[in-house]
């Protein structure tokens, strides 16, 4: 788990309180004790070896906190986002072969030293589909003065006294749809960039001839993108810009 915390607490007024560094010993005891109290309720462990747990000297969990950023270092802020959302697969450690199969860098396998994997499409596309969360779930969660609802009402409150209040000329009825497509529009904008920055590639780019390319439709339903990849491991796909043989005589 990582997490960007500011060392501070930020009051509905806008006012802000630093505070000393947590205690990263008591942290590792709290998140200790948090985790085995989850598995005890899930069932996954007895009361008694909780307990027993609880009294060994090594807790086996550890908290690491000596990051620290300061306000003027907005590289390192983008640094530490980036590492703490990294994807689980960068695109340097792939490497399509001519036969169709893929080859993954992978850190050396203690038993045989190997240090690449080789993998068909199929079975590439289930390891990744396997760091997708369910339905419901987040991977990157906010709190705080991060959290969407506090947001909302900061950004309410600074509207408001731009417009002069809730009566003032500038932000009427009719003005308001139109400030929310602005900001709609900047928002998608700076999700987009981010998803460039932290994947390192731009999913609408076309890796052979570096045009954009549109999205002509979305298929969801799990039988047909089955069909679809079996067809394509058949060598059933082509390129459309590949050169052809001549016509049959």
């Amino acid at each position: 788990m990582h997490a960007l915390v500011t060392e501070g607490v930020l009051e509905p007024g806008g006012g802000f309180f630093p505070l000393t560094a947590p205690d990263l010993a008591a942290l590792e005891e709290l998140f200790r004790r948090l985790v085995l109290a989850e598995l005890g309720k899930a069932r996954r462990l007895s009361e008694g070896f909780r307990d027993r747990l609880l009294g060994w000297r090594h807790s086996g969990f550890s908290v690491y906190g000596a990051q620290v950023v300061l306000p003027h270092e907005s590289d390192r802020v983008l640094q530490l986002a980036r590492y703490a959302t990294r994807p689980p697969l960068a695109e340097p450690r792939v490497r399509r072969r001519d036969e169709g199969s893929y080859l993954l860098a992978t850190p050396p396998d203690p038993a045989t030293g190997a240090t690449q994997l080789a993998l068909d499409p199929l079975e590439l596309i289930h390891r990744l589909a396997q760091q997708i969360p369910d339905p419901g779930q987040h991977l990157v969660r906010y709190y705080g003065a991060y959290a969407n609802r506090v947001r909302r009402e900061f950004r309410a409150a600074e509207e408001e006294l731009e417009g002069g209040g809730a009566g003032g000329p500038e932000l009427g009825a009719a003005a308001a749809p139109e400030a929310e497509s602005e900001y709609a529009s900047e928002r998608r904008k700076s999700w987009a960039r981010l998803l460039r920055k932290v994947l390192e590639v731009d999913p609408l780019l076309c890796p052979d001839c570096r045009v954009e390319m549109k999205i002509v439709s979305v298929i969801t339903d799990p039988v047909v993108v089955d069909s679809i990849l079996r067809h394509v491991d058949r060598g059933g796909g082509h390129d459309p810009h590949a050169p052809r043989a001549p016509p049959a005589a």
